[in-house]
C-alpha cells in the first residue's frame, strides 16, 4: 500500500469512511437507529468501493451494537479497496 499514489478523491472517501465508523462508535450505538444506520453505511460503502462494500453487511449480524461499534469495518473496507486499486 502506497498512500502517495492515492488521489484526493481516495483520501476523501477514506476520511468519509473513518467518519462513518466514528459515528457508529459514538451515536450509532443507540439501538433505535438499528438497522437503518447499518443499511445506510452499507449503501454508502458500496457506492464508494463497489462490491467490496458488501463486507459491511456483517455489521447487521450483530444487533446489540456492543461489538461492531469497536470494529472500523468501513475504514477497513476502504483500506482494502485502496490497496487493491493501487497494487496492480
Amino acid at each position: 500500500m502506497n498512500p502517495s499514489l492515492w488521489t484526493g478523491w481516495d483520501w476523501f472517501k477514506l476520511v468519509l469512511c473513518g467518519s462513518i465508523d466514528f459515528f457508529d462508535f459514538t451515536i450509532g450505538r443507540v439501538l433505535f437507529f438499528f438497522p437503518f444506520e447499518e443499511i445506510g453505511y452499507m449503501i454508502m460503502t458500496v457506492l464508494m468501493w463497489g462490491p467490496r462494500g458488501l463486507v459491511t453487511l456483517f455489521e447487521i449480524l450483530e444487533p446489540t451494537e456492543f461489538i461492531d461499534g469497536f470494529i472500523p469495518i468501513t475504514t477497513g473496507t476502504a483500506l482494502w479497496a485502496l490497496n487493491h486499486k493501487h497494487s496492480g
